[in-house]
């Protein structure tokens, strides 16, 4: 045996310098360890006297021999650690030299033969492969912390699963976590984790996607993902497909990204757009109809002064004609009778004098339209004020044509900025708009209210009527400039989106709810204090119900993104006046909807007072029997769907209804 056994690795200094230092050491009983020894350690070796180690190594030679016959520059620092015999060979990683594994007798002066010294190169080069492999799973664990680093520092989650049909996950980052609420472990545990956890309607085209990653080597898609609080999140999620062996199914890596915030932006962008859209067409027509107004009105206004003064001839002229007519009997047979001529002038006349009249009421609209009060400040206005100014001017044609105008004007309503001409002006439009809208005047209503609602910092007016209603179709263009379905009565499609250009104008929102055969209402919302940001109102659905847990499952599953901006309001009292005050202060409400017959509430009295009350909202009842959601006197909701709750049918039936347009 030998009595010592080492390892030595070189390094180069920043001077350049070729450094060695002993890393590992084994020795055999009674021989002194050099582990400790400084002079091992940094040894500059060219310096120190051994160029020739460093010649003949750098070389890939073998260093080997008696230490008395080595030269004097070597033997001081081997003699002082008693070797009396030494084999050196280096130990190489690739092309660099590494080092060398060293071994002493320090017991014999001992003669190493070729065999001796092919096994240390053996050993050497086992060495040199174990380093190598050392030094690449290092590499690789330093490598792999900090992608880790990097991955779990992204807001986003990578994972990979088994390149199968089931897609069964295998690894995912932390991140996952602080993403969903659920761990790791969790993901990994259950095979049918994820997709138990993916909504209903995106599951099919999650599978779609996985399944077709064979043929294209990678694919994404977009779902949305149940959290652990019970929210739905949308995931991006991008897949590649690692094959294995000779082509056999290999594995698949992949991300997801949480674009919820992005997919409501993204909404809310597209609503924001519109509404930039119709101002733009505002301001556009606006420009517009300033230099039309000025062309037609010149013409007109000459037609409508002469009119007059054509009826004064024609009633200078009418008795010669008769005149001659009845001395001329044969005048009539050639050409047109006296008579024909008598009713056709005066009926020329008339339709000259009613259509240079609409003429002029179509200018005088686009007037109001094209309208800036040039250096015009906002002041404080009193929205009461508004409407009893209103009510002065068109109130009596209003009061004639309806049997009921009811006035509910809240106390101590703080003032809006803003201008009193304007705001009364989209007033009597409403107004007008209501009244021209109910076709039975011996029953018709129009009920006008205000009042503040703190939570939105608004003064609120609304406008209701029971008249015909409109449709979704009508409802959707209700306040683009020129639509009116009254054109053959004189309607010009202005008196709304001029309302709309003016509510803008004070910061503030109109809103329109209506129902065909029911009636409209129009909500004009008005900040307090103008701060230079907008309203964002959206139509809300009101359940009753009073398990919250049931709650957050219907939110969970109906409520999205994706869903027309559909916000849920969790909201139960066993009062009917507690639910009315509620409906006050949320005129957003358009849809009510029983998941159960609503325990505490008379069905009857509850029904009855929405239909008097708020006769515009839809009463939807899902789940239960229909009997229990039916009142003594035959009160049932509007729409009742039948069978066992279905979340499809729902939502089908919430499609279908009519929203609130704001």
């Amino acid at each position: 045996g030998v009595s010592r056994v080492y390892i030595f690795e070189n390094r180069t200094s920043e001077e350049g310098v070729l450094l060695t230092s002993q890393r590992y050491e084994w020795v055999a009983d009674r021989v002194r360890q050099e582990t400790g020894n400084p002079a091992l350690q940094d040894l500059p070796l060219e310096k120190e006297g051994f160029a020739r180690w460093v010649e003949i190594m750098r070389n890939g030679g073998h260093l080997y021999g008696l230490v008395r016959e080595m030269p004097a520059s070597e033997r001081g620092l081997l003699e002082s650690q008693g070797i009396l015999s030494i084999a050196s060979v280096p130990i190489y990683l690739g092309d660099r030299w590494w080092g060398f594994i060293g071994f002493d007798d320090c017991t014999d002066e001992r003669v190493w033969s070729d065999v001796e010294m092919e096994a240390l190169s053996v050993v050497a080069s086992t060495l040199s492969a174990a380093i190598s492999r050392k030094h690449t799973e290092a590499r690789l664990v330093q490598t792999s912390e900090r992608l880790s680093v990097v991955l779990e520092s992204l807001p986003i989650v990578t994972f990979t699963a088994k390149g199968d049909e089931h897609a069964e996950i295998t690894y995912i980052t932390g991140t996952v976590e602080e993403i969903t609420g659920f761990r790791p472990a969790e993901f990994l545990k259950e095979p049918g984790f994820l997709m138990d956890h993916i909504h209903p309607d995106d599951r099919s085209v999650v599978r779609s996607c996985h399944l077709g990653i064979g043929s294209k080597g990678m694919c994404g898609c977009e779902f949305r993902f149940r959290a652990a609080n019970g929210t739905y999140r949308w995931f991006s999620e991008f897949c590649r497909l690692i094959h294995g062996p000779e082509g056999s199914i290999g594995r698949i890596v992949g991300m997801w990204q949480d674009v919820t915030e992005e997919k409501r932006i993204l909404q809310e962008s597209n609503t924001r757009l519109q509404q930039v859209i119709q101002a733009h067409k505002l301001a556009s027509l606006g420009e517009i109809v300033a230099g039309v107004v000025h062309e037609i009105n010149n013409p007109n206004s000459f037609i409508s002064y002469n009119i007059p003064l054509l009826e004064e001839i024609w009633k200078l002229c009418e008795p010669v004609v008769a005149e001659y007519a009845a001395a001329n009997p044969g005048w009539g047979k050639r050409d047109v009778s006296y008579e024909e001529l008598r009713n056709d002038m005066a009926e020329i006349i008339n339709a000259f004098r009613i259509g240079a009249d609409r003429i002029n009421r179509v200018v005088s609209n686009l007037k109001d339209f094209a309208r800036v009060e040039e250096g015009a400040q906002a002041k404080p206005v009193s929205v009461n004020d508004v409407i009893e100014k209103t009510l002065m001017i068109v109130g009596g044609q209003i009061r004639r044509s309806v049997s009921k105008l009811d006035l509910d004007l809240g106390g101590d309503l703080p003032q809006v900025q803003g201008h009193f001409q304007k705001l009364e002006q989209v007033m009597a439009n409403i107004l007008v708009n209501a009244h021209q809208a109910i076709p039975d005047k011996e029953k018709g209503w129009i009920r006008i209210s205000t009042r503040y609602i703190q939570r939105l910092g608004s003064a609120v007016i609304t406008i209701e009527d029971n008249g015909g209603g409109m449709t979704r179709p009508v409802i959707d263009r209700l306040f683009e400039p020129f639509f009116t379905t009254r054109r053959d009565t004189g309607g010009t499609g202005l008196g709304l989106s001029v309302s709309y250009g003016l509510i803008r104008e004070h910061q503030g929102v109109i809103g329109a709810l209506s129902r065909p055969g029911i009636g409209t209402r129009f909500t004009v919302f008005l900040p307090v204090k103008q701060t230079g940001g907008e309203l964002n109102l959206r139509p809300l659905i009101l359940p009753l119900e009073r398990d919250l847990d049931r709650l957050d499952e219907l939110q969970m599953e109906v409520s999205g993104i994706d869903d027309g901006f559909v916000h849920w309001f969790y909201h139960y009292e066993p009062s009917v006046e507690r639910l009315a005050e509620y409906l006050d202060q949320h005129p957003e409400v358009d849809i009510i909807l029983m998941t159960e017959p609503p325990s505490g509430l008379d069905p009857a009295v509850l029904l009855r007072v929405l239909r008097e009350r708020y006769p515009l909202l839809t009463t939807v009842a899902w789940g239960g029997v229909e009997k229990d959601f039916t009142g003594p006197g035959g009160e049932k909701p509007d729409i009742y769907i039948k069978g066992p709750p279905d979340i499809r049918k729902l939502k089908g039936v919430i499609d279908g209804i009519t929203r609130q347009r704001f």
